[in-house]
């Protein structure tokens, strides 16, 4: 597709520097990390479509009026004298490019010209972290693509972003915008405070009690002669999002919490261990002045269940518990974090750095409740079970420190789940094995609610010959 303008939108700010929050120092290692051509895989990418009336023009105010209100959409991320810092401009200019729209859908042609954009480079220290392009009718703009540097948004506060961009394309003046959140330099003179290192030590010590008694096989690498390639694999279930809808209204908890103890009973059966924890990605939004910040503000919260012979809602309710703990401890630096833990690994004789991760993507129900159960769920799920799709991905990316990372992708009606785990870890079975297993577990506990024991046994004759564990 080939450009037939650029404008260069002007744009202003007050100006400041700080050092970066602890979500930015989080995803400044990953990008240190990974090599050149896996970064593109971090930025983040939409389609916004435009409403009919609206000019270039007034694309052009609500795109300069986004970068505006939020700081990390006008800052540079750079280390200088040894210090990595933020740096919000006071003015710059962003580049908005337009693109002939073809006959079809806008909002489609413009997540395929996003998927292209996506791949262009950020140098977060030269770089303003927000690309923008339009696609036009003649010169009627019918969609809008954004493209971000990780740098400036995570995956929760882009919705944020769009939120707002929409918001800005129906309502020219910004009318009836809350006013912006906290900013991120805002929240790094937060953590220089005693209350923010009160409650970094509070966190640091939840994590240290665990990682003292967690199995080694959730904190160590797989050790192999040569390196070997994450494999993947992906499950499309409208039978899974209807057992997780159903069983977290029974137990009364959320969706996320069902999938995590759904995951962490599985790691546990298949590492034949009686407990098992997962590095959940936690955007951690928890106070009302930062719970619509922009900025790269994740962090890791580590949930652990520990295996016992109850009942499915006993055991889900102990999950919600288990969740709460977690996200009180999921803010912290994340380099002190991970210096703990590879000093209590080193005490322990581990050598750490394989863990396992959960991040439940599913912003199609940003601003919405989870789903509800139909009457007669198991008949639905039943019904719905021949129309799963398990496949094998794929995939070059790569994620820091990980053997082990599943993502929960879709909405209410159907779940999209992909793993990708290092081969000798789950061996021998495959990510695609442990994903059908997912499947069974959530539907079978869904339609024939078995205590957590019977549900152990029933695994094991799945797995003739593997270990499990068998329950007390």
């Amino acid at each position: 597709m080939t450009r037939t303008a650029r404008y260069r939108l002007p744009f202003t700010g007050h100006g400041a520097t700080a050092p970066l929050t602890w979500g930015q120092v989080a995803i400044w290692d990953v990008i240190r990390w990974l090599p050149d051509h896996q970064l593109p895989s971090l930025n983040l990418m939409s389609a916004v479509r435009v409403p009919d009336g609206c000019t270039v023009t007034d694309v052009l105010d609500a795109l300069r009026h986004l970068v505006e209100r939020h700081d990390s959409l006008h800052s540079l991320y750079l280390e200088q004298a040894g210090v990595e810092l933020q740096r919000v401009l006071d003015r710059g200019e962003l580049e908005v490019d337009l693109y002939p729209l073809a006959d079809g859908d806008a909002l489609a042609q413009g997540q395929a010209l996003g998927a292209v954009l996506r791949r262009e480079l950020f140098d977060p220290a030269t770089d303003l972290p927000l690309r923008a392009a339009v696609l036009t009718a003649g010169d009627q703009p019918r969609a809008i693509v954004l493209t971000a540097c990780h740098m400036a948004v995570d995956g929760w506060s882009f919705q944020i972003v769009l939120q707002d961009l929409r918001r800005l394309l129906d309502e020219p003046t910004g009318a009836t915008l809350m006013p912006p959140a906290q900013q991120p330099v805002a929240r790094a003179a937060y953590e220089q405070t005693p209350a923010a290192r009160r409650r970094e030590e509070r966190a640091l010590t939840f994590w240290e009690q665990n990682i003292r008694t967690l199995p080694s096989a959730m904190l160590s690498e797989v050790v192999t002669n040569e390196p070997v390639p994450l494999r993947w694999a992906q499950i499309e279930s409208r039978a899974m999002a209807l057992a997780i809808a159903s069983l977290s209204a029974q137990a009364r908890v959320s969706s996320s919490v069902t999938f995590l103890a759904a995951i962490t009973m599985l790691l546990a059966l298949h590492t034949s261990e009686q407990s098992a924890a997962v590095r959940v990605i936690v955007a951690t939004r928890f106070k009302t002045e930062n719970e619509r910040l922009v900025g790269a503000f994740n962090q890791n919260a580590l949930f652990r269940m520990d295996l016992a012979d109850e009942s499915i809602g006993d055991f889900l309710r102990r999950a919600a518990s288990s969740a709460a703990s977690a996200y009180r401890s999921s803010e912290y630096n994340p380099r002190s974090l991970e210096s703990m833990v590879q000093r209590v690994a080193t005490e322990r004789g581990i050598e750490a750095g394989g863990y396992c991760y959960v991040n439940d993507v599913r912003y199609e129900l940003y601003g919405e409740a989870d789903a509800e159960a139909p009457a007669d769920v198991a008949a639905e799920i039943r019904d719905a079970m021949p129309g799963s799709v398990l496949v094998d991905l794929e995939d070059t990316r790569i994620q820091k420190g990980s053997k082990f990372f599943i993502y929960l992708r879709g909405g209410p009606q159907r779940s999209i789940v992909q793993l990708s785990a290092h081969p000798h870890f789950l061996a021998p079975n495959s990510p695609a094995d442990f994903l059908s297993d997912l499947e069974w577990m959530l539907t079978t506990a869904a339609c024939d609610n078995p205590s957590i024991g019977e549900l152990r046994k029933q695994w094991s004759q799945r797995h003739p010959g593997r270990p499990g564990c068998d329950s007390d």
